[in-house]
């Protein structure tokens, strides 16, 4: 779990930085939400 908050923080600073497009702290958290909720999908079914 830390290494999708740690993902996603990172690629929310990229977008910020490179594409100079700002998401909202509750948008990443939603974001971190449907992350977890998928890669728990794909652990189940391996």
């Amino acid at each position: 779990m830390l290494l999708l908050v740690a993902w996603e923080v990172w690629n929310e600073r990229n977008v910020r930085i490179f594409r100079r497009i700002y998401f909202s702290a509750a948008s990443l958290i939603a974001n971190i939400k449907d992350q977890a909720r998928m890669w728990c999908f794909v652990s189940e079914k391996s």
